[in-house]
């Protein structure tokens, strides 16, 4: 079983995700003099959380699209799916099922993290540039990129 190479594309969207995130962190994108008395939304050390998360997210993702058809079917029947109006004969094809397993699990543990720090972490810009790196992984693992990040936006939005 040999594992997908993920895109430049993906690569830079998901350090797109975390510099924003660690530059909120450290208000480097203050001017000296605007930072006296700014005070940061969350540590850094949550970023170095979320940066586990997320690399966690795109190395299961990837291990999960290389498995077998037996293996996805098992991964997929995990999932709860959010906002689906899907009929059985419209949902998607194994892969795309278990890639978004794998997402919803990751974005959940993102959530969290961010309801520690008084949901500082994920607000709406972040939430963008997080679906972005969620869209470009299902394309880089042939899952159907829509449906994957309509649900990873769902989990975000309860």
């Amino acid at each position: 079983m040999s594992t997908t190479q993920l895109s430049t594309a993906t690569a830079d969207a998901r350090d797109e995700f975390l510099d924003n995130l660690r530059q909120m962190a450290t208000g480097s994108y203050l001017r000296d003099e605007d930072r006296e008395f700014w005070e940061a939304p969350y540590p850094e050390s949550a970023v170095d959380e979320a940066q586990q998360i997320v690399d966690g997210m795109l190395q299961a993702a990837q291990t999960v699209a290389a498995g077998d058809e037996a293996e996805l079917k098992k991964i997929a029947a995990t999932l709860n799916l959010q906002n689906s109006d899907e009929s059985a004969d419209e949902q998607p094809n194994a892969t795309t099922l278990a890639v978004t397993a794998v997402v919803i699990q990751h974005v959940t543990k993102l959530k969290e993290l961010s309801a520690r720090h008084e949901d500082a972490l994920l607000e709406d810009e972040e939430i963008k540039d997080l679906l972005a790196l969620v869209e470009k992984l299902a394309v880089d693992l042939d899952a159907d990129e829509i449906f994957v990040e309509n649900q990873a936006e769902a989990v975000c939005e309860a």
